[in-house]
């Protein structure tokens, strides 16, 4: 079983306390509970993308990205495969994007596997070269 596709065995009183603060709009509240959870559940990839959700929906954008550092290139281990590996590597293209990393941005973007296409994104249109190649007849 992959450390970043389920939560411990035991439920976190945190994400209880995370769960009610999100549901009051207390996303401070719901960001504190997350970071007290993943203290003491560093592996709970759920939680570590909800937190870095919760701290991107906030315009802490440096933040998120250090709450998703353990996915950062993680292109090549079990987590890669998964659901939450694809939301962190999706979370991290619109970090790049926001930041105007373009090119890293479109590396992650490109970096999806086919069957998981990302969305038809603005970023795509910028990406294209606006002139023919002179490669191609």
């Amino acid at each position: 079983m992959s450390a970043w596709g389920t939560r411990a065995d035991t439920p976190s009183r945190f994400l209880a306390e995370a769960d009610r603060a999100e549901t009051a709009g207390d996303l401070v509240g719901a960001a504190l509970a997350l970071r007290n959870h993943l203290e003491r559940h560093p592996g709970d990839g759920p939680a570590r993308l909800r937190f870095a959700r919760l701290l991107l929906d906030s315009g802490e954008r440096a933040a998120a990205r250090e709450a998703l550092t353990p996915f950062d290139g993680a292109g090549t281990g079990a987590e890669a495969g998964s659901s939450v590996g694809r939301q962190a590597e999706r979370t991290l293209a619109e970090i790049d994007e926001a930041e105007g990393a373009l090119a890293s941005a479109a590396l992650r973007w490109r970096s999806w596997t086919p069957t998981s296409k990302p969305p038809r994104h603005k970023l795509t249109a910028r990406c294209r070269p606006r002139f023919p190649s002179p490669m191609k007849p």
